[in-house]
């Protein structure tokens, strides 16, 4: 019952709630005293003949400007880029500054490495902050990143089980991915 009722009280909420918000037409006037000060107003003065004035539109962002519909016309598409892409390219750039920190205090040859292989697979895989799209399918994407990886490790720490790893990644792209 209790649920019920706390449902039927969100639901008349969610009704009256855009009713009693609705911004009411009010009507402003501007008019100059006998001194030329400039008065604005919602109550008609008496024994003066104002002028009606509409109030611009009210912008709660910071931005000044406000777009209207032949503006937006008018102005080509952007390309928009994709929070997606960006990410893998922002997570790079985090371990990178959180292995160089650490390193500045305690260093040592394996947080080096790892620093390096970083900065190569940032190096391949985005481009100015944007992650470059090879394939459509995001399972090739983690393909293909793994790939670099391990492509990156294999240079300086060379495993028959990486050197393996490497001829499979690119055999299940080859075959997923084309």
């Amino acid at each position: 019952m209790y649920i019920l009722k706390n449902n039927i009280l969100w639901f008349l909420f969610w009704l009256i709630t855009p009713v009693l918000c609705q911004a009411t037409e009010t009507s402003l006037y501007k008019w100059k005293d006998a001194e030329g000060n400039i008065h604005f107003s919602d109550k008609l003065p008496k024994d003066i003949d104002p002028e009606p004035f509409k109030a611009p539109p009210i912008s709660i962002s910071s931005r000044d400007y406000i777009p209207t519909q032949s503006d937006s016309e008018k102005s080509e598409p952007k390309k928009a880029k994709s929070k997606k892409d960006d990410r893998y390219c922002r997570k790079y750039k985090e371990k990178i500054n959180k292995i160089s920190i650490y390193l500045k205090h305690t260093p040592n040859d394996l947080d080096e490495q790892k620093l390096k292989d970083l900065k190569q697979q940032l190096k391949l895989e985005c481009t100015n902050g944007v992650y470059k799209k090879k394939y459509k399918n995001s399972t090739c994407h983690r393909h293909a990143r793994k790939l670099n990886k391990y492509i990156i490790y294999n240079k300086h720490t060379p495993t028959d089980r990486d050197q393996q790893a490497i001829k499979d990644l690119k055999a299940q792209i080859k075959l997923e991915c084309r």
